[in-house]
C-alpha cells in the first residue's frame, strides 16, 4: 500500500495544540480536566484539552455548547434554604470547605455517614436532595464531583417525579481521589413537575463539590 499522509491531521489528543494555521474562539471562562486530577480554568478564547479524571487520558480538543447549570448551592451542601440541598435525614453530618477541591480551593464538603438504615430509593444510607421544576421536555443531566474517604460506594442518583423511575450511577474506588460520577435520566422529564436529583454514601465517608444539573441528554 502506498504511504499517503492525510494532507489534515488533527490529533489533538497526542500533540495538545492547534496547528500554526489554525484559530480557535469561544466566550466567556471554560473549565476541563488536566489529566492530573484537577479542574482547570482558561479564559475567552483558549482552547482547551480534555482528559479522563481518573485515568488522565487525554480525549482531545474539547467543544461544547452554552449551557445553564440548574443546581442551586452547587457547591454548599450545608445550606438551608429555598431551592438548595436538603438533608433527607435530619441529622446528617455536612461540613463546608473541609476538603481540597478539584479545582485546588477549599471548598470541597465532607460528608459523613452517621446515621443506618434505608433514606434513598435505591440504596441504604444517608442522602442529600435537590428538587427542581423541569422546564423543558428533555432528558436531565446530573453530574457531581466525588471522593471516597472511607466510604467504599457513593451513589447519585434522578428520580423522576411524574413516573417514579429512577436513574442512577456509582463513584468507584480509584487512585485520583477525586472523580466526575454522571447519571441522565431514562427518559425526557415532565414540564412543571418536581423532580429529585440524590447524593448518598452507603458505608462511610465522602467529599463532595461542583454539583451540576443540566437540560440535555449529556454532560
Amino acid at each position: 500500500y502506498p504511504n499517503i499522509r492525510p494532507v489534515f491531521d488533527f490529533n489533538f489528543a497526542a500533540t495538545k495544540k492547534l496547528r500554526p494555521e489554525m484559530t480557535f474562539a469561544r466566550e466567556g471562562e471554560a473549565s476541563f480536566h488536566d489529566g492530573v486530577g484537577s479542574v482547570k480554568f482558561v479564559s475567552t478564547n483558549e482552547p482547551r484539552f480534555e482528559h479522563d479524571i481518573v485515568t488522565g487520558e487525554c480525549k482531545g480538543l474539547m467543544f461544547e455548547q452554552a449551557g445553564t447549570n440548574y443546581s442551586w448551592y452547587s457547591r454548599r451542601f450545608d445550606v438551608s434554604a429555598t431551592a438548595s440541598w436538603i438533608k433527607v435525614t435530619g441529622n446528617l453530618n455536612v461540613v463546608a470547605n473541609s476538603h481540597n477541591a478539584p479545582d485546588g480551593t477549599s471548598s470541597g464538603d465532607y460528608m459523613a455517614d452517621t446515621v443506618s438504615g434505608a433514606n434513598g430509593n435505591t440504596f441504604n444510607g444517608n442522602v442529600l436532595r435537590q428538587q427542581i421544576t423541569a422546564g423543558a421536555n428533555v432528558k436531565h443531566t446530573f453530574s457531581i464531583y466525588i471522593k471516597l474517604l472511607t466510604s467504599t460506594q457513593a451513589t447519585i442518583y434522578i428520580r423522576d417525579g411524574a413516573t417514579g423511575s429512577i436513574a442512577s450511577s456509582n463513584a468507584i474506588p480509584n487512585t485520583r481521589n477525586w472523580q466526575r460520577v454522571v447519571v441522565t435520566s431514562n427518559n425526557a422529564l415532565t414540564n412543571a413537575t418536581i423532580h429529585g436529583f440524590y447524593i448518598g454514601n452507603t458505608n462511610g465517608d465522602i467529599a463532595v463539590w461542583g454539583s451540576q444539573i443540566e437540560r440535555s441528554d449529556y454532560v
